[in-house]
């Protein structure tokens, strides 16, 4: 990030909204206002995902929740003006789409949000979907890319389970994604900010996702 704000003198209620911008993807892990330290939410998630991806015991889960913990704040908070897409599009599709280059609609979008879905609400390797939709999941480690699709669809019975009715995700690759995401969104507010959009009210960019505590010096 080449872009860098003094906002040192400046009180955290004077902020204007691309100074917001700023503080939430700037990518400083800490900065001041004349009030005080803010920190980031995302540049925290995205040290944890990296601090968690560096250890074995929790490698199992940790990296691919804050991955997606950071695919979905994205899609919450911003949208690029350029990328078109279908009215009630989830917070991740809409992030893999505008930050990560894959279409919304995609099989894939749909497959790495059912993951999503397991791995969150319940630590889980299946998924059903509001539609009745079954999917299962396993980690490939020679995966050269994020995932990859089953050959045919699983219904949800013991007796189909195998290799052919398997999405295969691999275990890096989500961290990767979500590191390019928010380089991405940081080169976008960075070179065209006329493309970003915000999908949230200024005071809950600030309030939801940027963490404070008042000055002492």
């Amino acid at each position: 990030m080449n872009r860098i704000m003094d906002l040192s003198a400046k009180p955290f209620g004077d902020l204007t909204l691309d100074e917001v911008i700023y503080l939430h993807v700037a990518g400083r892990l800490h900065e001041l206002t004349g009030d005080f330290h803010v920190t980031s939410s995302l540049e925290q998630i995205l040290t944890s995902m990296r601090s968690a991806n560096s250890r074995e015991n929790s490698k199992f889960y940790g990296p691919a929740m804050c991955a997606f913990a950071i695919l979905d704040q994205l899609g919450t908070c911003y949208d690029r003006r350029s990328s078109h897409l279908p009215s009630k599009t989830t917070s991740i599709k809409r992030t893999l789409q505008n930050f990560c280059g894959i279409s919304a609609t995609s099989a894939e979008a749909q497959h790495l949000y059912a993951f999503r879905n397991g791995q969150v609400h319940d630590a889980s390797y299946v998924n059903r979907d509001k539609k009745g939709n079954w999917y299962l999941f396993r980690h490939d480690e020679q995966l050269s890319s994020v995932i990859k699709l089953p050959k045919v669809a699983w219904d949800g019975e013991a007796s189909t389970l195998g290799p052919d009715t398997t999405t295969l995700v691999s275990r890096e690759k989500p961290v990767e994604l979500a590191s390019n995401a928010v380089r991405e969104i940081r080169d976008v507010f960075e070179t065209n900010i006329a493309d970003l959009r915000v999908r949230v009210s200024q005071p809950e960019l600030m309030h939801q996702y940027l963490l404070w505590a008042p000055r002492t010096e």
